[in-house]
């Protein structure tokens, strides 16, 4: 069985489509308001966490994964924002090259 994770080749609407979504993520992330604040929530809630880790008391296992989730849960907003993004940059330089004549797709 292969564990590598295989690429799954775009159809130009979908390149297309992908690279629009990522430009309204990262307009959504730089200039929304609302983005600003999921953001920096996230950022804070990371940090918060962090500094919780140093006093918690290690034996109380529960404390320790409901800051940890804490923490996992604001990444992961971060990471699924910052993904969509560059997918969609990804999918730009995709399309540019197929424009370019460079790209076999």
């Amino acid at each position: 069985m292969n564990a590598q994770p295989q690429e799954i080749e775009l159809s130009e609407d979908q390149k297309i489509e992908q690279a629009i979504f990522g430009r309204e993520v990262a307009d959504f992330i730089e200039h929304d308001r609302i983005g600003r604040y999921l953001i920096e929530k996230a950022k804070e809630d990371i940090q918060e966490a962090a500094t919780e880790l140093l006093t918690v008391d290690p034996s109380d296992i529960s404390k320790v994964r409901l800051i940890q989730n804490k923490a996992a849960v604001a990444n992961a907003v971060r990471n699924w924002l910052g993904q969509a993004v560059q997918d969609g940059r990804n999918a730009e330089l995709l399309l540019q090259e197929q424009r370019d004549g460079l790209g076999n797709g």
